[in-house]
C-alpha cells in the first residue's frame, strides 16, 4: 500500500534539494539528465511531518516545468520519458551501521502523454533519506546546480557543499575517485587534477558564490590525498566575526597591560632617589643570587 501526494509541486530555481548525508556519500554513477531528474523529484517533495515513512510515496511533476527550470527544451518529453525508464533499473546503496541497503530509486513510473506529466512511486526504504530530515543532511538550491554541464561537476559540488559549514574536506585519492563514480579511471594524478578537479572547481565558481582551493597531502614524496578548502559567504562571515573577537581580546589585553605599566611607571616616578636606589639594589641582588645558584647547579 502506498500514499499519494495531495500537492502538485512546481519546483523552481529557488527550490531545495534535500537528502541525507548517507545518500550524498554513496557511490554515484548517474548521467547528467538522470541527476537533473532526481534533483527535480527531491525538490518537488513536500517537507512536512505529515508523510508516513512506512509507506511507498507517489508523486508527479510536469515535464514543461522541468524543461523551464533546466532551460533544456531539446526533445525534452522524449528525454524525460527515457530517463524515467532508466531510473527504474538504477539502484541506490547506503550504509546504516553494519548494513548496506540497496533499493531501486523508482519502483514505478507512468508517463501521462496527454498532459505531459510523469508519475512515479518512491520506495518506502528511501523515504527516511529524503523526507522529514532533522539532522545529518545536506541541502542546496536547484539554482546552484541547474546550469552544470557535467555530472562530475555536480557530484563534486555535492561532496564539497556537504562540508561548507566546516570549511574543509579531505579525501584519499581512491576514495575521491570512488565517490565521483570514476573508480579505476584517471589513475594518473595529473589527469585527475586537470580533467576533473580543476575543471569542476572552475565551473562551480563560475556559477556559484563559492570558492574552492585545495592542497595535496603527501606521504614522503607520494601524494596520497587532497584536502579541499571551501569559502562561502557564510563561513567567511563567521571567520571575520571570529577574527573580530580575537582582535578585541588582544586589544583588551594590550589596554590592560598598558594601564598596568602606567601604574608602575607612576609609582616609580613618585619614589625618592633613595627609595629608587634601594629597590634597584634589591632587584639586582636577587638577580645576581639567581645567577650564582644556576652556576652552582651547572645550568
Amino acid at each position: 500500500m502506498s500514499q499519494k501526494s495531495n500537492h502538485r509541486m512546481r519546483p523552481g530555481p529557488q527550490s531545495l534539494v534535500v537528502q541525507s548525508n548517507n545518500l550524498i556519500n554513496t557511490i554515484s554513477a548517474f548521467s547528467l539528465q538522470q541527476k537533473r531528474f532526481i534533483s527535480f523529484i527531491l525538490a518537488s517533495l513536500p517537507h512536512t511531518d505529515e508523510i508516513d515513512l512506512s509507506k511507498d510515496y507517489e508523486a508527479e511533476f510536469s515535464v514543461k516545468d522541468f524543461a523551464e527550470v533546466f532551460e533544456d527544451y531539446d526533445e525534452i518529453y522524449r528525454v524525460v520519458r527515457s530517463v524515467a525508464k532508466q531510473l527504474m533499473n538504477k539502484t541506490i546503496e547506503w550504509k546504516e551501521g553494519n548494513k548496506i541497503i540497496s533499493v531501486n530509486l523508482l519502483s514505478r513510473q507512468v508517463y501521462d502523454e496527454g498532459n505531459g506529466r510523469i508519475e512515479f512511486k518512491i520506495d518506502e526504504m528511501i523515504l527516511p533519506q529524503i523526507l522529514n530530515l532533522k539532522k545529518n543532511y545536506t541541502n542546496y538550491k536547484i539554482e546552484e546546480v541547474r546550469k552544470f554541464s557535467s555530472v562530475l561537476t555536480w557530484r563534486f559540488f555535492e561532496l564539497i557543499i556537504q562540508y561548507k559549514n566546516i570549511g574543509k574536506r579531505y579525501f584519499d585519492l581512491d576514495e575521491l575517485r570512488e565517490k565521483l563514480g570514476i573508480s579505476g579511471k584517471y589513475l594518473q594524478l595529473c589527469n585527475l587534477e586537470h580533467k576533473i578537479i580543476k575543471k569542476s572547481i572552475k565551473e562551480i565558481e563560475e556559477k556559484n558564490n563559492i570558492r574552492i582551493s585545495y592542497k595535496k597531502q603527501k606521504l614522503g614524496r607520494k601524494v596520497i590525498g587532497i584536502e579541499f578548502y571551501i569559502y562561502t559567504k557564510e563561513n567567511q562571515k563567521r571567520g571575520k566575526q571570529n577574527k573580530k573577537v580575537v582582535d578585541i581580546k588582544k586589544q583588551n589585553e594590550q589596554e590592560i597591560s598598558s594601564k598596568t605599566d602606567s601604574i608602575y611607571v607612576k609609582k616609580w616616578r613618585n619614589l625618592s632617589e633613595k627609595e629608587k636606589k634601594e629597590k634597584y639594589n634589591n632587584v639586582m641582588s636577587k638577580y645576581i643570587k639567581k645567577l650564582i645558584e644556576e652556576k652552582k647547579a651547572g645550568k
